[in-house]
Order: structure tokens, then C-alpha cells, then sequence
């Protein structure tokens, strides 16, 4: 697994009303998707933007789980969206699996 963990200036800074204008979304065409294109390529980007959406949980932060042909993808994005994170995930661990113990967490 490899991941981007994004967050803004202002989080550091520990100021109020602190967001990142950074989403990782797959209809998203900002700074998002040029930070992954620029990190593992066109393919990658057009993978994940290809994966199917296999579950989302909310608890204040909102978690995805993607399952694209390539590669499995996972974001995170904290409350207030101060935080975001991207991860690429191999094939080799099921996706299933990866869910299960984050909901067992």
C-alpha cells in the first residue's frame, strides 16, 4: 500500500475553520487528481476514476473503498476536511478483508 496523507497549512497551525482544498474524488478534476496523476501516473488515475464503489462509512469522517482493475483504492476524508488521504492498495489483500478489520477497529 501506498498512500497521500494531504493536509493544509492551517491544520499545523491549529487554526479554526482550517479545510484542505484538496478532495480525492473520482469525478473530482482539481488538485486531487493531478497530485495522483503526478505521483503514479495517468493509468492509475484513470483506474481509479474507472473503480467501482464498494462501500463507504460516515462517522463524522467519511472512508471509501474502491475496487479498480489495476488496484484497489482507498480515501479518508476528516471531519471539517482538514484531513484527506489517498492510498493505492494491492490486489494481493482483498479488499473484503481490509474492510473487516477496520470495522472491527
Amino acid at each position: 500500500m501506498e498512500n497521500i496523507d494531504y493536509r493544509p497549512a492551517c491544520y499545523w497551525e491549529g487554526k479554526s475553520g482550517c479545510s484542505s482544498s484538496i478532495e480525492f474524488g473520482q469525478g473530482k478534476q482539481g488538485k486531487g487528481a493531478k497530485l495522483i496523476q503526478s505521483i503514479w501516473g495517468q493509468a492509475v488515475l484513470a483506474d481509479f476514476r474507472a473503480a467501482s464503489l464498494t462501500k463507504t462509512h460516515a462517522d463524522g469522517d467519511t472512508y471509501r473503498w474502491y475496487q479498480g482493475q489495476l488496484y484497489n483504492y482507498e480515501t479518508f476524508q476528516g471531519k471539517g476536511n482538514t484531513t484527506m488521504q489517498f492510498s493505492v492498495v494491492s490486489k494481493d489483500v482483498t479488499q473484503r478483508d481490509r474492510i473487516q478489520r477496520f470495522m472491527e477497529r
